[in-house]
């Protein structure tokens, strides 16, 4: 099933037969036919739709830099609301499916579960 697959960087991993984020231009007559890879703060991170996908595949946790994670402590965000609010707006990015799937790969997202579930993100052991 083709799948959207969320990293920190897009070229992080080599898997065969998939878009990554910066072949996306040449290839946009596969999206939705194959699996893309973007990055959560890459250039397509938002605005455009995914909803003909019905599998994201979240690699990583969002987290930013330190340094920009540091300057947003001192403004009052947390890295808690980071992952969350990211978290949420990469799964949203494949509504409005009725029938999706969703996979938090990076075991950290377990540190997080109590504040996705405010979002209506419950994490589930399998």
């Amino acid at each position: 099933m083709p799948s959207v697959i969320f990293t920190t960087t897009a070229k992080e991993i080599d898997i065969d037969d998939i878009i990554y984020e910066e072949e996306l231009l040449s290839h946009s007559n596969d999206i939705c036919k194959k699996s893309i890879m973007l990055k959560f703060y890459g250039r397509y991170s938002e605005g455009i739709r995914l909803n003909c996908y019905k599998r994201a595949i979240l690699l990583t946790i969002p987290i930013l830099p330190m340094d920009i994670m540091k300057r947003l402590r001192m403004r009052g965000i947390s890295e808690i609301d980071i992952v969350a609010i990211k978290t949420t707006q990469s799964i949203g990015r494949i509504f409005p499916n009725d029938d999706y799937e969703v996979w938090l790969l990076d075991r950290r997202f377990w540190q997080y579960c109590q504040y996705l579930q405010q979002y209506g993100i419950q994490c589930v052991e399998d």
